[in-house]
């Protein structure tokens, strides 16, 4: 029984490792898309409840996240704003439960409203122009492995960043 739930959990784990190395090898994070962004708003979405319940915390996420884009001096907004785009800071931690294991995929992403080019007059929408991507495994005692790659993520962001808003 335990061989069987090893190979379903190493199945679920390649499965998703693969569409991550795939989605992370897309041309979508692109640094010049932050270029005079004034702010922005941020978005944590909800954890699962089995997650939550081993001690992973939306409200903590929010919390090291706005302590790491403060430091970085990034203006947070209370909410989109048009002069930025509406460009929205999106952090999401997804976790798989089975059999004692969370397998977790965490997300920072800005989507922000963009237009077309090609179409003259276009009205704005939203669009994801930025992101990138961490996974890995943990256990229910080890829920804190996870904000790991989620200030991994956002200091990527905060890099890319300052790249093109230097302080």
């Amino acid at each position: 029984m335990q061989m069987k739930v090893l190979m379903v959990l190493i199945a679920v784990f390649a499965g998703c490792a693969a569409v991550i190395v795939l989605r992370e090898f897309a041309p979508r994070s692109s640094v010049d898309s932050l270029q005079d962004l004034g702010g922005v708003y941020l978005n944590v979405l909800s954890v699962e409840k089995d997650a939550a319940a081993a001690g992973l915390s939306q409200a903590r996420i929010r919390e090291v996240v706005e302590e790491r884009l403060n430091e970085a001096q990034i203006p947070l907004r209370v909410g989109p704003s048009a002069e930025d785009g509406r460009a929205n800071l999106i952090v999401k931690a997804d976790t798989i439960h089975s059999q004692g294991i969370f397998l977790f995929v965490v997300e920072v992403s800005l989507v922000q409203e963009v237009r077309l080019d090609r179409i003259m007059l276009s009205a704005p929408m939203p669009s994801e122009t930025w992101s990138k991507l961490a996974h890995g495994l943990t256990t229910p005692n080890r829920m804190d492995v996870i904000y790991q790659p989620i200030v991994e993520k956002v200091d990527e962001f905060i890099a890319a960043y300052r790249a093109v808003n230097p302080l």
